[in-house]
């Protein structure tokens, strides 16, 4: 999107058109027909009022002079009591109908917005998914946080809503200012010029301000939550070193402006109806002063009549379609941010079937790559030889920084190299010909971090992580937990297999966080197993049983351990030092440790 596009509202509701499926722009053209039946009958009920005042003051004057100038029908069969009973029903008739139509179009607004919203929230968190691993750890989580909450919602209530709206008043308006027109052109011209001045000025008035004060809305309400993510997740440290209210006083700096600034755009939507008022009722005052002093306030009574009716009607609309605008013109920022993530690029075939795992053969090559992460100047891997054999244990070691967890990045499919191969048998898994490579070696990977993610469940839906709680194979389950030396703990708790871990485990200790994330890994059944520091939080004790049961693993399991201290290295069949993006030797464990 270009800068001088991003800066045009009418482009960016342009591009979000595009994102509407065929089913909701088919909702849109009814919506349409249905105002435009509204707008019909606001004309037909404004237009009753004329017969209906005009019969009541001066039926003789009526029947002669107003009703013939409009209807070519000969009155004189009809009594007056029954013409009057007529004009009446159709009065009231009309009327009902508006209310009717009024109600149902605001009601097929909101469900139409509603809908919208929804798609938008699931098409943008499907994107947002699906992107690589490098625009994750490039942007943050209250970014994306503040998009799919507070962002989508102002979507739908502060532009979707408001566009709608801005629509069905503009049709409806515009048949109100016809029937004005062809009942008093003069009246009703002076009426409808003082009002849209005052609209118009508030309109231009206005719009700078409504642009700055969304620009600082979304920053405002994106630093917000991102102060209370690092608040929550920084909890132990916030109660250790006594730093409560220094996220406090952030949050205060925050909350305070961004409150404002939501009460300074409401402000500035409601500022002309209160010129409008008192201005629409001089306007109306003056007329009738002046067609007393002429002495024809009895046969101009039904179009003064009429044009204060419509008045009525109007105001309310040009209201609408001034908030509407403000209300859009303050989203700006918002609908800026919800198009271009939109327009991210996803998977061409986004597959919702069980990718059938890569079977390794041979083996796994890292052939001359290089990488480099786009924050640093040095690169991370340089011209990296590498070769690990099926079903062998690989202990991968190094100083921090020296490139080891990148290297399980770029294992895993996470990371694309800058340059070089990496290959599973002879085959590229980062090659563009064959996307679906990339798929099937990813879902044969089981992986366990330093840090493992639990989710606040049960501690089984955790170790069978993604799979529906009414699916999760007990038996498989409780295996893998004797396995990760679990059984004894878990067993011993209160509600067993489905106790809960807590946000983040935060229940649990950092080992037993680490045995879930091994469970976890087992439970996937991979014949290729990860482990990235995943026993640092372990005793010797237990990260030396744990070691031994996954010495039992079949064969055909290949194990990479990465680790910072040789000790967790025991039983690999070879070891990989890594030093400065490159391997710096290998051999047995014994080879590194007599020396």
């Amino acid at each position: 999107m270009s800068k001088k596009n991003s800066k045009n509202i009418v482009f960016l509701l342009n591009a979000l058109w595009i994102k509407i499926n065929t089913k909701r722009k088919r909702k849109i053209i009814y919506l349409i027909f249905i105002i435009l039946l509204s707008s019909f009958s606001e004309i037909i009920s404004l237009s009753s009022v004329i017969p209906f005042i005009g019969f009541l003051t001066s039926p003789e004057y009526f029947l002669d002079n107003i009703f013939p100038r409009y209807l070519s029908l000969n009155l004189n069969s009809i009594d007056n009591f029954s013409l009057l009973v007529g004009i009446t029903s159709i009065l009231i008739l009309s009327a009902f109908l508006s209310g009717f139509l009024k109600v149902y179009t605001q009601w097929e607004i909101r469900k139409l917005a509603a809908n919208l919203g929804s798609d938008f929230s699931i098409d943008l968190y499907r994107k947002l998914l699906y992107q690589p691993y490098t625009y994750h750890i490039n942007v943050e989580s209250s970014d994306i946080l503040s998009v799919l909450t507070a962002d989508i919602s102002d979507l739908i209530n502060l532009l979707i809503t408001p566009l709608l709206t801005l629509i069905a008043s503009s049709f409806i308006a515009s048949g109100l200012i016809i029937s004005l027109l062809i009942i008093n052109g003069n009246l009703s011209l002076i009426t409808f010029f003082i009002i849209f001045l005052i609209y118009f000025i508030a309109l231009r008035l206005s719009s700078n301000s409504l642009l700055k004060l969304g620009y600082q809305k979304v920053y405002l309400r994106s630093s917000f939550i991102k102060n209370i993510q690092e608040a929550m997740g920084s909890i132990r440290e916030i109660i250790l070193d006594n730093n409560h209210e220094f996220y406090v006083n952030i949050h205060k700096s925050l909350d305070k402006p961004l409150r404002k600034v939501i009460a300074k755009i409401a402000i500035l939507s409601i500022i002309p109806k209160s010129l409008v008022d008192p201005a629409g009722i001089s306007i109306i005052a003056i007329i009738g002063l002046f067609l007393a002093l002429n002495g024809d306030i009895n046969n101009s009574l039904p179009f003064l009549g009429a044009i204060v009716l419509g008045a009525q009607k109007l105001i309310p609309h040009f209201q609408n379609i001034y908030q509407s605008w403000t209300s859009i013109k303050g989203s700006k920022a918002i609908l800026e941010k919800v198009v271009i993530l939109l327009n991210n690029k996803t998977p061409k075939k986004l597959t919702r079937k069980r990718i059938k795992p890569l079977q390794i053969k041979e083996d796994i090559k890292f052939k001359k790559v290089n990488f480099i992460y786009k924050s640093n100047t040095r690169p991370i891997l340089a011209n990296l030889n590498l070769t690990i054999r099926k079903g062998e244990k690989v202990g991968i070691i190094g100083k921090t920084g020296s490139g080891k967890s990148t290297i399980v990045d770029l294992l895993m499919g996470l990371l694309e190299p800058l340059s070089g191969e990496i290959l599973i048998d002879n085959l590229n898994i980062n090659d563009p010909i064959n996307s679906s490579l990339l798929a099937s070696w990813r879902v044969s990977i089981a992986h366990v971090p330093q840090n493992v993610f639990l989710i606040n469940a049960t501690i089984a839906e955790n170790i069978a992580f993604g799979i529906p709680k009414n699916e999760i194979n007990m038996a498989k389950l409780k295996k893998v937990c004797e396995q990760a030396l679990l059984s004894n703990f878990i067993e011993n708790t209160e509600g067993g297999y489905f106790s809960k871990t807590g946000e983040r485990g935060i229940k649990l200790s950092g080992g037993q966080c680490q045995r879930i994330g091994i469970a976890r890994a087992l439970y996937k059944e991979s014949n290729i197993l990860v482990l990235d520091e995943a026993t640092s939080a372990l005793d010797n004790q237990t990260e030396a049983l744990i070691i031994k049961s996954l010495e039992n693993i079949d064969r055909e399991i290949t194990l990479i351990f990465i680790a910072h201290r040789y000790s967790s290295l025991k039983n690999c069949d070879r070891i990989i030092e890594i030093k400065n993006g490159k391997v710096e030797s290998e051999g047995s464990f014994e080879s590194f440790t007599s020396n």
